[in-house]
């Protein structure tokens, strides 16, 4: 889970700091206070089985609309290596992912299946050269594509 430039977390890491991280961001001045999450492969780099980063995402969730957040959840893009709709620990966890997070987030992406991410399995132009992180193009589709999903 990438949030406000921590760094790629593990979702369980993620989940037991919400209440130092994420909840002190919690802006009761708006009409809607939005957090926004995906999956980053640092679990599954880590051999954190998919249904236990599944779990993780789930209470993450509950945990945040508790506290007041209007919560848009995604599927981890593809990158280097994992390819989209790829058999692989990345590609196994966004399955599950996929059908679970629309029933329990106020809304839901799927990166993965992104044609400016995907185009081929994997579109190198929108990541850094270590084929993992996103470059600028791949932050601004990022924000565009978020961004239409919390205004609808």
């Amino acid at each position: 889970v990438h949030d406000r430039g921590i760094g790629g977390l593990k979702s369980s890491a993620a989940l037991n700091s919400f209440f130092t991280n994420e909840f002190t961001f919690l802006a009761k001045v708006f009409a809607r206070s939005v957090l926004t999450f995906f999956e980053v492969r640092n679990s599954t780099q880590a051999n954190v089985p998919p249904e236990t980063i599944l779990n993780a995402h789930l209470a993450y969730i509950a945990r945040a609309k508790g506290a007041g957040f209007w919560v848009l959840a995604g599927t981890a893009p593809p990158s280097a290596g994992a390819p989209a709709g790829s058999n692989t620990a990345a590609g196994n966890t966004n399955v599950l992912l996929r059908n679970a997070l629309p029933t329990v987030a106020d809304s839901f992406i799927d990166l993965e299946f992104d044609p400016v991410f995907s185009e081929g399995g994997h579109n190198a132009a929108v990541y850094d050269a270590d084929g993992v992180h996103m470059n600028d193009a791949g932050q601004a589709r990022l924000s565009d594509v978020m961004l239409a999903k919390i205004i609808t």
